[in-house]
C-alpha cells in the first residue's frame, strides 16, 4: 500500500523531540522539466530520474536555511536497513528448510494480511525459475546501427545491467552488484559533488561507510529476516529509537516515483507516460524496479577481476558474543539472535 507519510513524520518528531522539521511536497514539479538543467549539472546520464525533482529541492531548501551537511542513507538499502523477506524464502524452499520456512511464512502472513497460499506459488517462482535475458522491445535504437557495428559498443555491455535487457537479479545478486559495480559508485560520487558544490551543501551517507559496509556484510541472512519481518536487524536495533508505527510498519510505503504522474507533468502532453516508460527502460531503472517490486511487502565497469571488492571483516555467525556494538561509543548494539 502506497500513502502519504506526512503522519509517520510526525510521528517520528513526537517521539525523538525537539527536531525542527519541514514538509516538502514539490507539487508544482516533476523529473520532466529537469531533465536539461541536471543533464547539464551532471555532464552525463543519471539513474535518480524518477526522484530528481525532489533530490534538488531538498537540497535547494537545505541551502536556504544554511545547512552544511545534509545526511541521507541512500545506500541503507543495500547495508544496515538490508532484508529481502521473498528472495530469503525462495532460498529456505531451496534449501529445504521446511520448518523455519513454515514459521516465517506464518508470521510474515500475519505482519502484512496475506495468506501462505498466496506467498507460496510466488515464492515457489523465484526458487526455481531461470528467467532468461531477452532484448527489450519497443526501445527506439539511440545509435546509428553502423556506429553501433564499428565499435561494438552492444557486445562490451552484453552481461551488464544497463537495460539492455530484461535481465533480473534477485537481491542476494542485486546487494552484491551493487557494491562491486565501480560504476555505480562513481555515478553516486559525481552527482553528489556537482550538486553539492552548486547548492553548498554536502551529502553524507553514513549507510556507506566502508565499515558499516563490512559489517553488515558479515551479518548471515538469519539475522535480516526472521520472525516473519523483512529488515528484521534495523527494525530490531532501532528499538527505542524509533516509534513502533514506523518501526514495525511492513504494509504502507510511500512513492517513489511520483514525478512520473502524467498529471503533475501538463505541459509534456497525453504521451508523458510512454516517454516516461521508455526513459526508464533506456536508462536502466526497468530492472532496478523488478528487483524492487519482486518483494511483495511492498553499468559498465572495469572487469570482475580488477575490480576491489569489500570483504567482511569476520563472519559474525562464529562468534562468541550475542551482542555486537555498532559504534565505538556503544551507542547503539545489535541483538544478534541465535538461529
Amino acid at each position: 500500500m502506497a500513502a502519504d507519510e506526512t503522519p509517520y513524520i510526525q510521528d517520528i518528531v513526537d517521539h525523538v523531540g525537539a527536531v525542527s522539521h519541514t514538509y516538502m511536497d514539490f507539487a508544482n514539479r516533476n523529473s520532466f522539466e529537469e531533465i536539461d538543467d541536471l543533464i547539464d549539472l551532471v555532464e552525463a546520464p543519471y539513474k535518480f530520474f524518477e526522484n530528481s525533482y525532489w533530490f534538488k529541492g531538498i537540497l535547494a531548501q537545505a541551502s536556504e536555511q544554511d545547512v552544511g551537511v545534509l545526511l541521507h542513507g541512500g545506500n541503507g538499502n543495500y547495508s544496515i536497513s538490508w532484508g529481502p523477506a521473498m528472495d530469503y524464502y525462495a532460498l529456505l524452499l531451496r534449501r529445504l528448510r521446511w520448518v523455519r520456512l513454515y514459521r516465517e511464512l506464518a508470521q510474515y502472513g500475519r505482519n502484512v494480511s496475506v495468506g501462505r497460499s498466496l506467498l507460496l506459488p510466488y515464492i515457489g517462482k523465484m526458487a526455481f525459475a531461470k528467467p532468461t535475458p531477452k532484448p527489450l522491445a519497443g526501445i527506439p535504437l539511440l545509435i546509428h546501427p553502423e556506429l553501433a557495428a564499428r565499435t561494438g559498443v552492444f557486445d562490451r555491455l552484453k552481461g551488464h545491467d544497463v537495460g539492455l535487457t530484461d535481465a533480473w537479479m534477485d537481491e542476494f545478486e542485486a546487494r552484491t552488484y551493487q557494491f562491486d559495480n565501480l560504476s555505480i559508485l562513481n555515478h553516486q560520487g559525481t552527482s553528489s559533488t556537482k550538486l553539492s558544490l552548486r547548492y553548498a551543501v554536502r551529502e553524507r551517507d553514513p549507510t556507506c561507510d566502508p565499515r558499516v559496509v563490512r559489517f553488515c556484510l558479515s551479518v548471515p541472512v538469519e539475522q535480516y529476516v526472521q520472525d516473519g519481518m523483512d529488515r528484521a536487524l534495523v527494525r530490531r536495533a532501532s528499538a527505542g529509537y524509533l516509534p513502533d508505527s514506523v518501526r514495525l510498519n511492513q504494509r504502507v510505503r510511500g512513492v517513489q516515483g511520483g514525478g512520473l504522474d502524467p498529471s503533475r507533468a501538463p505541459c509534456v502532453g497525453r504521451d508523458v507516460g510512454g516517454a516516461a516508460a521508455a526513459v526508464r527502460r533506456s536508462s536502466g531503472l526497468a530492472a532496478a524496479e523488478h528487483r524492487a517490486g519482486s518483494r511483495l511487502a511492498g553499468r559498465a565497469g572495469p572487469s570482475a577481476s580488477s575490480r576491489p571488492r569489500l570483504r567482511p571483516a569476520r563472519q559474525i555467525a562464529d562468534a562468541e558474543p550475542d551482542r555486537i556494538s555498532v559504534s565505538p561509543a556503544q551507542r547503539l548494539t545489535i541483538p544478534l539472535e541465535r538461529r
